[in-house]
């Protein structure tokens, strides 16, 4: 479900002081307007109306419960057609349909005019209809709300139209492009379907962190029924300065050529390393698997390591994880002496064990998910491989045990890691971009947030949060002005560290290494210590 998070939000002096309060408020009560499961169809009219017309009345009354169902799910897009067809039959109806109507529609991306109508029908909450109201209202192409407010000078938008007429200079044009202005903000997260949950943190970082002069104007990415390129030409009609997003790798590639075509400055936030869409408008917030590698990498030769072997998964995920390490492994002078590939859905791994057994090693790097961390690490101890905290021991004649460096993506730092792996995760080695609400630096932040929302914040709250301040910081009056800022050499601050970024766009910061133990994660000092 859609609420302030996909309106925009604006930092001035008279919203922002409340904001925190006021987001959980709409939240609260968007909920209790669109998510009540009582009846939609009044029982006098089902009782009054003959069998043909009880037939369609029941009928109505599905379409209302599914579709405010879905609206709950996120799914405008499939929500509107049914609400729309409730709406048609107001006075059979128990409840007002208008304000679940109103947020299909904007959640299914409607035209800006047509969404703004409905969103004037309704009266409270009344922060919720100001956001909305002020966010459709500056979508309209320049010119266009002069047009709509000659049509009709005493709709309840007028105040809204007015303004953005005098900002148009009473042009009565078509065209839709803005200038570009300080302060905007564009962010494609995706607010629906499997990767919500990341974007809705996303997004509550950013607001955490916003100046009362910075506005967000907020797409949903998962939205269907608009294109990467569609959304990324709206935002740049709407005079945004940079745009934030998204997370997922496919669509991160997609908005980084849009952005790269409208010369828009990009700061996505997905992991993958660039290639081929290298552009001087696109940044990304995430350290890339080639620098965590490389930290690794480095840690393990510190120890005397020169040899490695690589177990993956036959996945995407476990190639590309494979990939990027004997690349960084090859460039800093080890040997990779063997590979061994398995199948996603083994649950024995002694085979592909046995054969990596037969050579001589140092570490092994485990590409796949933390799912299976636990299982892969007891296989490997049933063949007397073991992490080390030490320099390696390739193998004791005596015992025939092996202690090796253990290293592994960052997705393993999971508390499931530690349950299901017990006294084999000993010596693991992770990366890890943010250290987590036990760390000192971030004892300020953590309060706020929880403070705010009522939660602690994960990962992706703090990212929001660094990028929003990052850009902010780096306050430019066009895009490309905020290009050269945000190559400073002198950096930026943030919660995840200090960071600057390079010609290619990648972020320079330091990556911080945990060891595990049976206990759990701990961050190691440059050094390697505990």
């Amino acid at each position: 479900m859609e609420t302030l998070d996909q309106a925009v939000v604006r930092g001035t002096p008279q919203n922002m002081h409340s904001f925190a309060t006021n987001v959980a408020v709409l939240h609260l009560t968007l909920c209790v307007v669109v998510g009540s499961a009582q009846a939609c169809v009044k029982t006098e009219v089902l009782e009054s109306a003959n069998e043909s017309e009880r037939v369609r009345l029941e009928q109505l009354r599905d379409d209302c419960h599914e579709g405010l169902r879905l609206l709950r799910a996120g799914r405008s897009l499939d929500a509107l057609p049914l609400l729309e067809r409730v709406s048609k039959e107001p006075s059979s109806l128990v409840r007002d349909i208008r304000l679940p109507l109103a947020q299909a529609l904007y959640g299914a991306g409607a035209p800006a005019e047509k969404a703004l109508a409905a969103w004037e029908t309704v009266d409270e909450p009344r922060d919720l209809v100001q956001a909305r109201r002020m966010e459709l209202v500056e979508r309209l192409p320049i010119g266009r709300a002069a047009v709509l407010l000659g049509n009709k000078p005493q709709r309840p938008a007028a105040s809204l139209l007015q303004a953005r007429s005098e900002r148009d200079g009473g042009a009565t044009s078509q065209v839709s492009a803005s200038p570009e202005i300080a302060g905007r903000i564009g962010v494609v997260l995706p607010l629906s379907g499997k990767l919500a949950t990341f974007g809705n943190q996303v997004l509550r970082g950013m607001h955490l962190g916003l100046n009362e002069d910075t506005t967000l104007f907020v797409r949903d990415s998962a939205s269907t029924d608009r294109s990467l390129v569609s959304l990324a030409r709206e935002l740049d009609a709407l005079g945004v300065t940079a745009i934030v997003g998204p997370i997922s790798r496919t669509k991160s590639r997609g908005m980084a050529r849009a952005a790269n075509d409208l010369r828009i400055p990009l700061i996505r936030l997905s992991v993958e390393d660039s290639s081929s869409e290298v552009s001087p408008w696109v940044f990304r917030a995430y350290l890339s698997r080639h620098s965590q590698s490389r930290a690794q990498i480095a840690h393990a030769k510190a120890k005397g390591a020169r040899t490695f072997v690589v177990l993956h998964a036959d996945t995407p995920f476990g190639h590309a994880l494979r990939t990027v390490f004997v690349a960084e492994a090859e460039a800093a002078g080890m040997s990779i002496v063997a590979t061994e590939t398995y199948p996603s859905d083994t649950s024995n791994w002694t085979p592909f064990i046995k054969r990596l057994q037969a050579q001589s090693f140092d570490g092994i790097y485990l590409a796949d998910g933390p799912s299976n961390a636990g299982s892969l690490l007891r296989f490997l101890a049933r063949a007397d491989i073991w992490g080390t905290r030490k320099k390696a021991v390739r193998k004791n004649e005596e015992t025939n045990l092996r202690y090796v460096h253990l290293l592994a993506p960052a997705e393993w730092k999971d508390a499931r890691v530690i349950e299901e792996g017990g006294r084999y995760v000993r010596g693991l080695v992770v990366p890890i971009e943010w250290p987590g609400t036990g760390a000192n630096s971030t004892t300020e932040f953590s309060r706020h947030y929880r403070q705010s929302f009522g939660v602690l914040p994960e990962l992706f709250d703090a990212v929001g949060y660094d990028v929003v301040h990052v850009v902010q910081a780096a306050r430019s009056k066009s895009r490309v002005e905020l290009v050269t800022a945000l190559r400073r050499e002198t950096g930026f601050d943030g919660q995840l560290g200090h960071v600057r970024f390079d010609d290619n766009g990648e972020p320079v910061r330091t990556v911080r290494l945990y060891r595990a133990s049976s206990k759990g994660f701990v961050l190691m000092k440059s050094d390697g210590r505990k």
